[in-house]
């Protein structure tokens, strides 16, 4: 696998969590995929967005393990077989389900802000 998958990979794979994440939030807590990683507070009268750390962390935290996870295996085995699939589990099916869903969060946040409340 070049670089270049390698790096699709692992974008993919944040964006599948990115999605997943951002819908989960929003069926749970009615409010927009933005305003859980960027909630509005009052400043000075202003009504302004900053980054909440618990949730921004956790997400982080779970980028970052994504991004060992494709990694890993490549700096600890000799003979890593990287085209192996799993039943419907498939590198190419991967990468579309990745790309779908890096779609999908950009999908999600411009139908928000056009509706102007949570999608789900």
């Amino acid at each position: 696998m070049k670089n270049s998958e390698t790096a699709q990979l692992i974008n993919g794979r944040a964006a599948m969590v990115g999605f997943v994440s951002a819908v989960a939030g929003e069926i749970i807590t009615k409010k927009e995929a933005f305003e859980l990683l960027f909630p509005a507070k009052m400043v000075s009268g202003v009504s302004t967005h900053v980054i909440d750390a618990q949730n921004f962390s956790l997400f982080a935290f779970a980028i970052v393990m994504v991004t060992l996870g494709t990694i890993t295996p490549k700096f600890t085995q000799d003979n890593f077989d990287e085209s192996r699939e799993f039943a419907i589990f498939k590198t190419n099916s991967e990468m579309l389900n990745g790309r779908a869903a890096m779609i999908g969060i950009i999908s999600l946040l411009i139908a928000e802000n056009i509706m102007g409340h949570a999608l789900f």
